[in-house]
């Protein structure tokens, strides 16, 4: 199981245990902790965020590998089983995994709040971001030119897949469908961030010019 091991090490295991310290900010005598980083700030020790970043890293890579080797196995079984059913398609396949994502994500969520059910009799030291506090915070770290790029590669992806893809196969549907997901996105984020940071950043913009 070596092989297995590492393809999954560094930078998926990085990115998730990034996305779990940063829900830990620091203070005089430990941490308070934010499920999502805009739940109820919760006060722990330096001991416990230890503690739960150990629990968090051997419960995500259980997961990760988990998963992989349960749409491996059930594909498998499936092949061996139902051989017909794999026969000029791969969508039975493609159907496989995206029903087993359906439940990692949510598992995701729930190992990513474990702190939280730890803590939770603790009283908060201060409430939830409100709806537009968290909904800023991502912005100020993403740029506008980022936010276009991602944008507009997907609108030249989808265009491309309407007027020159004869959908042949599985994959050209998932790909319309991504792309259209990814244009959506993004022109939510560009009229968030126009929205929640756009009128700041002009008046920022405004007192550095020169008069």
């Amino acid at each position: 199981m070596g092989w297995f091991r590492h393809v999954f090490r560094s930078r998926s295991y990085d990115y998730m245990d990034d996305i779990f310290l940063a829900q830990f900010k620091p203070v005089d005598d430990g941490f308070l902790y934010r499920r999502n980083q805009n739940g109820p700030a919760l006060k722990c020790s330096e001991s416990e965020k230890v503690q739960f970043f150990s629990d968090f890293r051997k419960a995500s890579r259980r997961l990760i590998r988990g998963t992989v080797l349960a749409i491996f196995i059930i594909i498998a079984l499936a092949f061996m089983f139902a051989r017909d059913w794999f026969e000029g398609s791969d969508w039975p396949a493609l159907l496989i995994a995206g029903g087993i994502l359906l439940f990692y994500f949510p598992a995701t969520q729930m190992i990513y709040g474990a702190p939280e059910k730890v803590l939770e009799k603790s009283i908060p030291v201060s409430p939830g971001l409100t709806k537009q506090e968290w909904q800023k915070k991502p912005f100020e770290k993403i740029g506008w030119g980022l936010l276009v790029a991602v944008t507009g590669s997907a609108a030249t992806s989808f265009g491309y897949m309407i007027t020159q893809s004869e959908f042949s196969a599985a994959v050209d549907y998932i790909w319309l469908l991504g792309s259209g997901a990814v244009i959506l996105v993004g022109l939510r984020s560009l009229w968030l961030k126009h929205r929640l940071l756009g009128l700041n950043a002009v008046r920022t913009v405004s007192r550095r010019l020169p008069c």
